[in-house]
């Protein structure tokens, strides 16, 4: 897995170049910690706020993201889906909290 943080010094910075993970084969989540963005999906365009997280699944999904206002800043975590993360500690700190497998 691998984790980046983005942040733009002005309006129309581009904060995720246009690209796919097809060869990877890589899942990724972006978070949009600060500002607004202009996320564009295979084509398909999101004007989003602070606080959104965009999740793509599909690696052949074509993505990229452009700042909207200065100081717009995105985390992007991205990873092969398999085998799925197990941590060794959740079972112990969330024992009463009902999980779904």
């Amino acid at each position: 897995m691998g984790i980046n943080v983005y942040r733009a010094r002005e309006a129309g910075d581009v904060l995720i170049a246009r690209h796919d993970e097809t060869a990877a084969g890589h899942e990724e989540l972006y978070y949009l910690a600060d500002g607004r963005a202009r996320f564009v999906l295979d084509d398909e365009e999101h004007e989003l706020d602070a606080g959104t997280t965009v999740v793509v699944r599909n690696s052949a999904v074509v993505r990229e993201a452009v700042a909207l206002e200065p100081g717009t800043t995105v985390l992007a975590v991205g990873g092969r889906p398999d085998p799925a993360f197990r941590s060794s500690w959740q079972a112990h700190h969330f024992e009463d909290v009902p999980r779904v497998e």
